[in-house]
């Protein structure tokens, strides 16, 4: 299948081109739109060039990520926020987009035809000026931080750094803050520093543009003071400029020592400091990390609330995001082992600021999945880690008079296995709706901000067996925010799941399908769940397309599995001797979405019920329970007590039978 054109020779766009209203100036660094000019940040214009590149194409996240941040860890929020930056650049919108169209959980794609101007007029047009030199690196790699981690650790015990936080104003009532950057000095000439001193000082220089809050002078006015004997009044007076940042670079052995210091030109005093050590064999790595870092100081030195209820310490900031990469990375390894390294991160990042909101959600969502990979003997231990951290990060809620997101209570009971905590959790979240805005709710409300609570609400109710009521709680959860960006194709894909265990699998098919035209399908999951509903429905062609799609889209191992299945269909005996053999070579249980549920329906389809058992009762999540294909299982002695063990039957006995099992007595159930 051919790439889109954003992967394409360069893959991005360098001549200039218009974008609706806007002329987009790839080598400038900026957009323009009548007399109105806005300079983008490095990465947020090779987003929008990449995009660009496509013309009306959709390109789908990874691919993005592959071409802006190529052999780079990124998280999702990383390019979430370049899209967030792009759509404020623009004055587009993400609820009524003109410009930047997201394909939930899918990617993003141009509306406005990509016209490109005629080499002379572009040309013409970059003669007039010239655009700040800008060193792409990417952020940290993964192998550098727990380097970053000790010698930050060494730099604040050793007092190398100064930072004030009381703020500046803009002087003389302007608007943006007056600002200009000085070439970074090389203190080690004997080294070959020039170019990370000049590296430094370039990339400070367009993170500051990005910023509308300051108006920095260009590159080529202020390095025109390199090696000049200017007094700093006498460069700002040239420049017009009110502060001057100056840095410096230094080797010591195997460590860089490089500074920066902002100084009020007029009144020739520092304001604020800053000074690290860093190892030589990460300089690259240096360079965007302390361009960001230093700009972001800035923006809070001068009151600007960009990252608002974040956190004020710069260095607490890039540790929680870095440490959210690394475990991002080490997450697809399986191993929890292997994730410590950034959950010691994002603890530094919160030593550094106990009060650092988005730190506190990283480690309450990553002790639970570390939880998950552990041996189930201590699960418990981890989610209880998670629920404390989830509690810190609730105390910093900005508003507290508004109703609380219960998604890491409701996820973390899930996991539990405490059916009617999640419940009580989903109620006291709709009551909260509720009293909020004065309407009168019925289950998760009739206000659209409780389509959310809808939302987890049809969840829930599937995996316990209630996939009537989940049904309706989906739907109505799309009919309150039909366009909302949050869990738009989860949501049609949980609509879909909820018609396959209603055992209505031709209407489930229907919906998968419609999800893979429009491309608000989550290829990967969607393709394996579209595939136990073809199972279900007997239709052996639509079968086959569906297991052709799921090998395409699976991950390495199974897609050996589909093509597996794909070869036996018509040899039952074959088919359950290779899933039998599959079951006793694979771990599955917590954390594996696809091993357990991939064997118990397929042992289901071929008649095998005894191994359907054995992977239901390794599985801990018993949404696949109620696969049509499990009926057998179902009925059999030892599903009773599985389900009696996961703590289902006493849930049902408090609240709701759902759909399969019943009393039989005051002590039995009958399930179907």
């Amino acid at each position: 299948m051919e790439k889109n054109p954003c992967f394409r020779g360069t893959a991005q766009v360098e001549n200039d081109y218009r974008l609706g209203d806007w002329t987009v100036r790839p080598k400038r660094g900026s957009i323009e739109r009548g007399e109105e000019t806005v300079h983008l940040k490095p990465k947020v214009m090779a987003v929008l060039n990449c995009l660009g590149a496509a013309g009306n194409e959709v390109i789908e996240r990874e691919d993005i990520f592959r071409q802006v941040w190529p052999g780079q860890v990124v998280s999702d929020a990383t390019l979430t926020q370049c899209v967030v930056e792009l759509r404020n650049a623009l004055g587009d919108s993400a609820k009524n987009p003109q410009i930047i169209q997201t394909i939930p959980k899918i990617g993003f794609r141009l509306i406005p035809a990509v016209q490109p101007l005629k080499e002379r007029e572009s040309q013409k047009h970059n003669a007039s000026s010239e655009w700040a030199e800008t060193t792409a690196v990417g952020r940290l790699k993964k192998h550098w931080i727990m380097t970053f981690i000790m010698t930050l650790a060494a730099v604040l015990t050793t007092g190398y750094w100064l930072f004030i936080y009381s703020p500046l104003q803009s002087p003389k009532g302007e608007s943006a803050i007056p600002i200009a950057v000085l070439p970074f000095e090389n203190l080690s000439p004997g080294h070959d520093l020039e170019k990370y001193a000049n590296s430094l000082a370039n990339e400070l220089i367009v993170e500051l543009q990005g910023r509308e809050q300051f108006k920095v002078a260009p590159r080529t006015d202020s390095f025109r003071f390199k090696g000049r004997n200017e007094t700093l009044e006498e460069i700002a007076a040239t420049l017009g400029v009110y502060y001057l940042v100056q840095g410096s670079v230094s080797r010591h052995g195997d460590n860089l020592d490089v500074s920066a210091q902002l100084i009020d030109a007029t009144a020739g005093e520092q304001l604020w400091g800053e000074n690290i050590e860093w190892p030589t064999s990460g300089m690259d790595e240096l360079v965007s990390m302390f361009a960001e870092s230093v700009a972001y100081a800035l923006s809070i030195k001068f009151g600007i609330p960009d990252l608002e209820g974040l956190t004020e310490n710069p260095f607490s900031f890039w540790l929680g995001q870095l440490g959210d990469n690394e475990l991002r990375s080490k997450w697809k390894l399986g191993s929890a082992e292997a994730m410590l390294e950034g959950l010691e991160a994002i603890k530094q990042s919160l030593n550094l600021d106990p009060n650092n909101f988005y730190s506190w959600g990283g480690l309450a969502h990553w002790y639970a999945w570390i939880g998950l990979l552990k041996d189930d003997s201590v699960v418990r231990d981890w989610l209880a880690l998670a629920m404390e951290a989830h509690d810190e990060q609730m105390k910093l809620m900005e508003n507290p008079d508004f109703p609380e997101h219960p998604a890491m209570p409701i996820h973390l009971h899930t996991q539990l296995r405490q059916w009617s905590d999640v419940e009580k959790s989903l109620a006291s979240w709709s009551e909260g709706i509720s009293s909020q805005f004065d309407v009168q709710t019925e289950g998760c409300g009739k206000f659209p901000i409780s389509s959310y609570c809808l939302y987890f609400w049809g969840i829930f109710l599937d995996h316990v067996g209630r996939p009537t009521e989940a049904l309706t709680a989906l739907q109505d959860s799309r009919m309150l925010d039909p366009q909302g960006e949050t869990a738009t194709p989860y949501r049609e894909r949980f609509i879909a799941r909820s018609q396959l265990l209603r055992s209505r699998p031709s209407e489930a098919l229907d919906k998968y399908q419609a999800a893979w035209d429009n491309k608000a399908m989550v290829l990967r999951l969607g393709s394996f769940e579209a595939t136990i509903a073809a199972l279900a429905a007997g239709d052996r062609e639509i079968l086959l397309v569906w297991l052709d799609r799921a090998v395409e889209h699976a991950d390495a191992e199974h897609k050996n599995w589909f093509r597996a299945m794909r070869d036996r269909l018509d040899d039952r005996l074959a088919a359950t001797i290779w899933l039998s053999e599959a079951f006793q070579n694979s771990d599955g249980g917590i954390g594996d979405p696809f091993t357990d549920p991939f064997i118990m329906n397929f042992a289901g389809y071929f008649g095998d019920t005894g191994l359907a058992l054995r992977a239901m009762r390794r599985s801990p999540d018993p949404f696949w329970f109620w696969s049509p294909l499990l009926q057998e299982a179902r009925k059999q002695p030892e599903f009773k007590e599985l389900v009696s063990q996961l703590g289902l039957v006493g849930y049902w006995r408090e609240y709701s039978w759902g759909d399969f099992c019943r009393p039989a007595g005051n002590q039995d159930i009958e399930c179907r």
